[in-house]
């Protein structure tokens, strides 16, 4: 959890910076915008690849142990409405950064531009947010997936230790 919160205050901190080097007309604050961009765009991807990666292995476990069905739709919950939210926050700065390009044209006015980049500040901090609530959600499925799995220490658990009709684990080659 606390990668993705250093991650996600060091983005809003450049577009905190952006945002004031814009409202100051200095031009550096480009840079600050395009490094922000590019670490929201980083956070993003770096949350959905561990939320693929998590639901994966839940999926495996639910098949390999016969746990209930149940959970599978309680990770579907979970993880398909983070799918929008974090399209959405990375692909509105890419909006910001064109509008910025089009005011330097004379396409885009600078109120367009300047209310476009302000407002990406709570959109990105609104969708941190739901990143990291959604983080803990999916923490606590995988505590209760493990906690039914059957380990070599407590063969007694929920799980009876049968794949489910049709399972096939992963083979890594």
């Amino acid at each position: 959890f606390r990668l993705f919160a250093y991650i996600n205050i060091a983005c809003l901190a450049g577009l905190i910076m952006a945002a004031y080097g814009g409202l100051t007309r200095q031009p550096q604050h480009m840079l600050f915008a395009l490094s922000a961009g590019s670490v929201s765009i980083f956070s993003h991807c770096l949350a959905m690849a561990v939320f693929m990666g998590v639901a994966r292995l839940i999926r495996e476990h639910v098949g390999r142990y016969s746990l209930d069905l149940a959970l599978i739709g309680r990770l579907n919950a979970i993880y398909h409405p983070l799918l929008g939210t974090v399209l959405f926050a990375a692909s509105y700065l890419v909006v910001v950064g064109l509008s910025g390009a089009g005011m330097a044209n004379g396409w885009v006015s600078v109120r367009l531009h300047g209310w476009l980049a302000i407002s990406a500040i709570p959109i990105h901090l609104i969708a941190a947010v739901r990143v990291f609530r959604r983080q803990r959600r999916l923490h606590g499925l995988v505590e209760e997936v493990a906690a039914q799995v059957p380990t070599t220490d407590n063969p007694d658990r929920p799980a009876d230790g049968k794949a489910l009709p049709g399972f096939v684990p992963d083979v890594v080659d």
